[in-house]
């Protein structure tokens, strides 16, 4: 627990501050709570991900000079983003925009374009914009595939553009092996939800049973799945471990026989314009990455593995904090930038009888829980594994740390 002098603590319902942070006593209480109630951190449920994943899709090739970007101010009261697809002058397709789309398109054309188009936007100078884009559409030789995908309302919406080298692995595809290895097992497994967002879908399989204890902290073992159908990042599928104390994760992305990682990239496209059909990415690749897929969900789910596991994190609950728990939390977080608030309520949230490497990555994973962005908390999970697997000649070193004035004190 952070400790506060007395003249920054004032009374219960009020705000104390801590080295100019404000922390309400409820956000202190949020991480304090055993399991989350945080809208922003809440997972979306299986088959709200499921129904998202399994909309239908259309990928077009098309050249850039082709694109024509516009608005349609006859929908509601707003209006709206449209790009329209044109082979050889003949209009082909239409599709509404999303702000995803739209960003990818000026970053593609650009540099600088889409500040620019922000500016033009913020000033009500849309017709400008869609001219000096136009311009550039035209100028461009390159060819781009346009993704679109079907909305809850039966639209599609045009939510990526990529390069001509983009070879989808898509959610449907990995589920196709995953889903199989789960269903009917509902004794052994279970999805603790996902979600899938604007750039990235993100899904969660655990065993249904703790399979060991640390503590009076059950432990799950399971699979986190990791995607973009955009081209923001690589497909990952990655070895999970869950504490239900709080359902925090513990990602060991760094031990490689339970990560499985693939870019979407390949040989251009060699169709000039159209609709791409099941086959644009090699049948033999999608399987090889579908059996890898089903080798890396049942090795994380496995039984013979926990015992290395729980040996692991045996060890880390006896490597006790044996300098300033909010220096040391600093420092560990310097890799990926913590900030000061977030140290902070990690700090807040190491229980008291957890000081020690297990309680720090502990409280790391459940102040995560309260962040608004989901790739952020993934990379604080990623950052609680990697505290746990260092070495303990490393950590040592590391718990050792104190505060420079208790330094100077010392001295």
């Amino acid at each position: 627990m952070l400790k506060m002098s007395t003249d920054k603590q004032t009374t219960k319902n009020k705000i104390y501050k801590m080295d100019t942070l404000e922390i309400t006593p409820a956000r202190e209480q949020s991480v304090l709570t055993a399991q989350s109630s945080s809208l922003a951190a809440a997972d979306r449920s299986f088959d709200q991900v499921l129904r998202q994943i399994s909309r239908p899709r259309q990928d077009i090739v098309t050249p850039m000079r082709g694109m024509q970007f516009k608005w349609d101010d006859s929908v509601g009261q707003t209006g709206r983003y449209l790009i329209e697809l044109h082979n050889k002058s003949r209009f082909e397709f239409s599709f509404p925009t999303n702000k995803y789309f739209n960003e990818q398109m000026y970053s593609r054309l650009a540099k600088g374009l889409k500040p620019y188009a922000d500016f033009m936007q913020s000033n009500g100078q849309r017709d400008l914009l869609l001219e000096n884009v136009n311009r550039q559409l035209q100028s461009d030789d390159r060819k781009s595939l346009v993704r679109a995908q079907e909305n809850a309302n039966g639209l599609y919406i045009a939510k990526a553009l990529v390069s001509d080298m983009y070879k989808p692995i898509d959610d449907d595809v990995i589920l196709d092996a995953i889903l199989p290895m789960i269903d009917g097992k509902d004794s052994i497994y279970k999805v603790i939800g996902g979600r899938v967002g604007m750039e990235k879908t993100h899904l969660k399989i655990v065993s249904k049973d703790p399979v060991f204890d640390i503590g009076d902290r059950p432990i799950h073992l399971g699979a986190l799945y990791i995607n973009s159908g955009v081209g923001a990042s690589r497909f990952k599928y990655l070895l999970f471990i869950c504490d239900a104390f709080c359902t925090n994760g513990i990602i060991f992305n760094q031990r490689t026989q339970f990560e499985l990682s693939h870019t979407h990239k390949g040989a251009r496209y060699s169709k000039e314009f159209g609709k791409l059909m099941g086959d644009t990415f090699k049948r033999e690749e999608l399987r090889a990455i579908q059996s890898m897929v089903k080798e890396t969900t049942a090795a994380a789910l496995d039984p013979a593995r926990h015992a290395e596991f729980k040996e692991l994190l045996e060890a880390s609950a006896k490597r006790p904090v044996t300098g300033d728990t909010a220096e040391v939390i600093n420092r560990l977080g310097k890799g990926i930038k913590l900030s000061a608030l977030e140290a902070k309520l990690a700090t807040i949230a190491i229980r008291d009888n957890e000081h020690n490497q297990y309680g720090v990555q502990a409280g790391l994973t459940r102040m995560a829980q309260e962040l608004d962005s989901y790739d952020r908390r993934l990379e604080i999970e990623s950052l609680a594994g990697s505290i746990l697997t260092m070495s303990k000649e490393r950590w040592e070193t590391i718990a050792a740390t104190v505060k420079s004035d208790q330094v100077e004190l010392a001295s």
